[in-house]
């Protein structure tokens, strides 16, 4: 054989011998342009070992495809690094895009009743409102009714749920029925004076009482002399 044993010889039969390149001439899978693999040797002999594999790290971030980095080609993106909002991409490489907590993330309330006003106890920076955290607003006093929160202007004769009439979150039950009435006779007109409002003391949010809605003269011989109470039963509404 000639040259045997020389940087002229091809040793191991791959086709190059050291003079024309091959890093490590007794491996035949090594030698200029061989398809790298992930083996630990320097294939194509260009310097690097396992580059463009799995076990190399392209990016230089300090992790390689076999350790988690889900894109080998941008060093900003590896298990470990920080999730950014907006951009679409898993940057920590957790199998997630711009999920909750990432950079630039918003506080979103949970709106459970979708009235628009969130519970002030649940929330989540989200880059984007997802269902049931939905509202940038944190006063709703009670996320399980949409006539609850902080805008309502209606009055109503049931609870909101709870047990309390504060549909406004303002704080307080507020009646909306408060005048007494009566029928007060008025001698120098001979007629009734009507004040509409509840017969007796004022009722509680949600209990019936009768109201005063009209009066009925009273007269003998057809000369008015009293006045009596109309009354319908009214149930006490409150916001």
């Amino acid at each position: 054989m000639v040259d045997e044993e020389t940087a002229a010889y091809d040793d191991d039969g791959d086709g190059y011998t050291e003079l024309a390149g091959d890093c490590d001439d007794g491996y035949a899978l090594t030698f200029p342009g061989a398809t790298e693999l992930a083996d630990g040797r320097d294939n194509d002999c260009n310097g690097l070992v396992d580059d463009g594999t799995e076990l190399y790290d392209d990016d230089g971030d300090g992790y390689a495809e076999s350790e988690g980095d889900c894109d080998d080609d941008n060093d900003d993106i590896h298990p470990g690094a920080t999730e950014t909002c907006g951009d679409g991409v898993d940057n920590d490489c957790n199998g997630y895009a711009d999920e909750e907590g990432a950079s630039g993330c918003t506080v979103y309330y949970r709106d459970y009743d979708g009235d628009g006003y969130g519970d002030p106890d649940l929330s989540a920076c989200l880059c984007s409102a997802s269902d049931p955290y939905t509202s940038r607003y944190d006063n709703d006093c009670y996320d399980y009714n949409a006539n609850a929160n902080p805008a309502a202007t209606g009055y109503f004769t049931t609870s909101r749920g709870d047990g309390s009439y504060d549909y406004n979150c303002d704080g307080r039950e507020s009646e909306y029925y408060t005048a007494r009435g009566d029928c007060d006779f008025e001698l120098l007109e001979l007629d009734c004076i009507l004040t509409t409002g509840w017969e007796g003391s004022t009722p509680d949010c949600g209990d019936p009482s009768r109201y005063v809605t009209g009066c009925t003269t009273l007269d003998l011989l057809g000369i008015p002399y009293g006045c009596t109470n109309d009354t319908s039963t009214y149930t006490q509404a409150c916001h």
